[in-house]
């Protein structure tokens, strides 16, 4: 009994060690049709010292978002510098959440010029920021999430939606 515990021993501990060293999760969001809040998967800095959260679909400020805890797993550097280049970009729409019209796919919103987002997200930032307003430019840009004139985050469009 003895000697097949401790046979079991290094099994044990080299598959601890490949269940760590496991790729993260891939960085894509679920599609609308899947109904559930943001699952935070990865963090990365922002050129200014923010902290963003993000799921693949929404990247948000982690002051906002207040995620139990920050993922680990970072993304680039490089990263931050092009959200921070949406963030700052101009845009040619901007509306409160509470102005987005429900789309015509399961759990979708549809912006300005027909632009779609999940309703996920729309939902949980109607939740968590009720006075935050969207900024769009087009269909293949992120949208802005702002709070107070701030933007504070980036949302995916669903091009799907129109």
């Amino acid at each position: 009994m003895m000697r097949s515990a401790l046979l079991a021993l290094p099994l044990l501990l080299v598959s601890t060690v490949v269940v760590a060293q496991q790729p993260p999760m891939p960085l894509i969001p679920p599609p609308p049709y899947v109904v559930g809040p943001p699952v935070w998967t990865r963090s990365l800095q922002m050129p200014d010292g923010r902290t963003f959260v993000t799921d693949g679909g929404l990247a948000l400020d982690a002051a906002i978002a207040k995620p139990d805890a920050v993922p680990p797993t970072t993304l680039p550097v490089e990263t931050g510098k092009v959200f921070d280049g949406h963030l700052k970009a101009s845009h040619t729409d901007e509306i409160d959440l509470a102005d987005l019209k429900t789309g015509e796919h399961k759990n979708t919103f549809v912006g300005p010029r027909g632009i779609g987002v999940s309703g996920n997200y729309v939902t949980y930032l109607r939740r968590t920021v009720p006075k935050g307003r969207l900024r769009f430019r087009s269909d293949r840009d992120p949208v802005v999430v702002v709070v107070e004139n701030r933007a504070v985050g980036l949302l995916m469009p669903l091009a799907m939606v129109r």
